[in-house]
C-alpha cells in the first residue's frame, strides 16, 4: 500500500477536511482559555475596587496616578486585586450609575453638595449629593451604621475592645480559614501561613484607617452630612430613608485637593469658579456581598486627606 504523503494528497486532505481542522483548533483554544480562567482567582465584588467621580466634578493631574499612589501607601488590603476609577458624563450619568449599582459595582463616590448653576444663571440642582441620595439611597451606606458596624467587626478581632485590645490570633485564623475555603490562593498550609500574615495586616490596617477617619471627623477636617430622603414603596406608602450618607471635606483645610478632583462651575450670578468646598465622599458597602471587605474605602479616604491636608 502506498502511504506516502505527497503534495497532491496533502492538498486533497486539506480541501476536504479544512472545516474539521478549523473546528478542532478553535475548540482547543477555547478549552485552554477555560482551563486558564478557572485556574486563576477571579476577583469578586470585594476584590474589585471602583472609585467614581460624579458628573459635575473635574479631575486633576493626581487622579490618573492614584493607583500608583495607593500601591506606594498600602491603601488597599491584599484582598483588593483590581483598582479602577471612572468619571461620569452628564448625559448618561444616571443611567451608568444605575447599571453599575445593579451589578454591585462602585465602592467610593465623590460628589458635590452645593447649589449648581449653568453659565446662564439657571439652577441645575440644589445639590448633586441630595440628588444622588434621592435616586439611590438603597445602595448607599449610612455612615452612622457603617461606622457602628465597623466597630463591631473590629471588636470581634480585638477581644471586644477594638480601641485598646490585643488582636485575637485564634479568632483571626478561624475566620480566615472559614472565609478562604474556596479561594484558590490558599490551598496548602504554606499558602495559608502567608495568607494569615496578610490577613493580620488587613485587620490592623483597618483599625488604623478607622482611627484616622474618626480623628479627622473630630478635628472638623471631615464632617458627616445628613440628607433627607422619602420614597414610596410598592403600595404607595412613604418610607423615610433619610440618613448620614455623606462625609464632606473642609475645603479650607484641603485646598490642594484640586490636584485630584474639584468643582468647576458658575455661581448664581453667572461667574465661573473652581473649588473643592463641599466635596463629599459617599460609600457603597455591599455588605451582603462583601461583608469583610466593605470598609476598604476608609483607606482611600484617609490617604486622600493625608495627601492634601494643609500643614
Amino acid at each position: 500500500m502506498d502511504a506516502r504523503i505527497t503534495k497532491s494528497r496533502l492538498s486533497n486532505f486539506i480541501s476536504y477536511e479544512w472545516l474539521k481542522i478549523a473546528v478542532t483548533a478553535v475548540a482547543a483554544i477555547i478549552f485552554w482559555l477555560i482551563v486558564l480562567a478557572t485556574a486563576q482567582t477571579r476577583p469578586g465584588v470585594g476584590g474589585r475596587f471602583l472609585f467614581i467621580v460624579n458628573q459635575e466634578l473635574m479631575t486633576g493631574q493626581d487622579y490618573t496616578n492614584f493607583e500608583e499612589t495607593a500601591e506606594n501607601n498600602g491603601v488597599f488590603s491584599y484582598e483588593v486585586l483590581d483598582y479602577n476609577s471612572t468619571t461620569l458624563t452628564s448625559s448618561y450619568a444616571s443611567f451608568i450609575l444605575g447599571a453599575r449599582f445593579a451589578v454591585g459595582e462602585g465602592d467610593l463616590l465623590i460628589v458635590s453638595d452645593m447649589p449648581f448653576y449653568d453659565k446662564n444663571k439657571q439652577k441645575v440642582t440644589d445639590s448633586y449629593f441630595d440628588e444622588l441620595v434621592g435616586s439611590y439611597a438603597g445602595y448607599l451606606g449610612d455612615y452612622e451604621k457603617y461606622f457602628a458596624d465597623c466597630e463591631a467587626y473590629l471588636d470581634a478581632y480585638y477581644g471586644g475592645d477594638y480601641e485598646t485590645g490585643a488582636l485575637d490570633e485564634g479568632y483571626l485564623e478561624e475566620k480566615f480559614r472559614e472565609r478562604m475555603k474556596k479561594d484558590k490562593r490558599f490551598k496548602t498550609e504554606a499558602q495559608i501561613a502567608v495568607g494569615l500574615g496578610e490577613e493580620r495586616a488587613r485587620i490592623e490596617s483597618l483599625r488604623e484607617n478607622y482611627f484616622a477617619v474618626q480623628d479627622y471627623i473630630a478635628d472638623g477636617v471631615l464632617s458627616l452630612q445628613w440628607a433627607e430622603c422619602v420614597v414610596e414603596d410598592v403600595n404607595g406608602e412613604s418610607l423615610d430613608r433619610s440618613g448620614t450618607y455623606g462625609l464632606q471635606i473642609d475645603g479650607s483645610r484641603l485646598r490642594s485637593m484640586e490636584r485630584f478632583a474639584y468643582l468647576s462651575a458658575y455661581d448664581e450670578e453667572g461667574n465661573a469658579f473652581k473649588t473643592v468646598d463641599t466635596l463629599t465622599f459617599v460609600v457603597l458597602p455591599w455588605a451582603d456581598r462583601q461583608y469583610d471587605l466593605q470598609w476598604e474605602p476608609l483607606g482611600m479616604i484617609r490617604c486622600l486627606v493625608e495627601q492634601y491636608l494643609d500643614a
